[in-house]
C-alpha cells in the first residue's frame, strides 16, 4: 500500500494541486510553517476521518476561505482508489463529507482498513505521561483500523452507557424504572467484555513485537 498523490486546497495552509510520492520512503522537508505537518495531517484525515491535532474540524479550514478539500490517491495490491475529504463551514457548524472513488460514505467506519496509517508525533508522550484514558484512545484508534467489528462494539458500548446514565438520572425521580437498568447493564457487559478481550489481544501482540 502506498499514497501515490495528494491534492489539497484550503486545508490549513495547504495549496497543492498534485503532489506525488514514490513507492518507498518519502522525506518531506522545508522551512518552518510551510505545511510539512499539515500534509501528514491531511493524509491522516483521509484515513481516519478526523484530525490528529484538532478537536474541531473548523480549525482545519483556512481562515481565508469557507471550505477545505483533500484528495488522496492510493494504490493497494495493484488496485488504485481515491479518498476525498471535504469540509464546509456553514455558520457556526462544519459539514464533513467523505467519499471513496466519488461515492459518499455514510459512516466514518467505512474508511477503516482502506488506508492504514500509524502516526508518530511528540504528542505520543501523552501515552506515558497521561492517564489510562489516553492509552485506551490510542488502542481504540489502532484496533478500529484492523477490525470493523471492534468499532461496532465500541459504538454499542457507548450507546448503552449513555442510555444507562440517562436512566440513572430518571431513577432519582421515578423509582419504578429500576428494572430497565438491568437491560442496559447486560448490554454493557456483553459489548464491554468483547472490547476487553480485543484490547488484551492487541496489547499481547504489541508486547511480542516490542520485546
Amino acid at each position: 500500500m502506498w499514497v501515490k498523490k495528494i491534492s489539497a486546497e484550503g486545508f490549513r495552509n495547504l495549496s497543492l494541486s498534485h503532489e506525488y510520492f514514490s513507492n518507498g520512503v518519502n522525506i518531506i522537508h522545508g522551512d518552518n510553517a510551510q505545511g510539512k505537518t499539515n500534509i501528514l495531517e491531511a493524509i491522516y484525515f483521509c484515513a481516519i476521518g478526523r484530525s490528529s491535532r484538532a478537536d474541531n474540524n473548523r480549525e482545519l479550514v483556512n481562515f481565508k476561505t469557507q471550505e477545505a478539500h483533500v484528495q488522496v490517491e492510493i494504490e493497494r495490491d495493484d488496485y488504485p482508489f481515491t479518498i476525498d475529504a471535504h469540509i464546509q463551514i456553514n455558520g457556526n457548524k462544519s459539514i464533513k463529507t467523505l467519499s471513496i472513488d466519488r461515492t459518499v460514505i455514510k459512516n466514518t467506519r467505512e474508511l477503516f482498513g482502506r488506508l492504514m496509517v500509524v502516526l508518530f508525533s511528540p504528542e505520543d508522550l501523552r501515552l506515558i505521561k497521561s492517564g489510562p484514558a489516553e492509552r485506551r484512545r490510542f488502542m481504540d484508534m489502532e484496533i478500529c483500523q484492523l477490525s470493523p467489528v471492534y468499532y461496532s462494539d465500541l459504538r454499542d458500548y457507548h450507546r448503552a452507557l449513555k442510555q444507562r446514565n440517562q436512566l440513572l438520572k430518571l431513577l432519582r425521580r421515578e423509582k419504578n424504572q429500576a428494572e430497565s437498568l438491568y437491560v442496559w447493564d447486560e448490554q454493557l457487559i456483553k459489548s464491554g467484555l468483547r472490547i476487553m478481550r480485543t484490547r488484551a489481544a492487541f496489547v499481547n501482540k504489541i508486547s511480542e513485537i516490542a520485546s
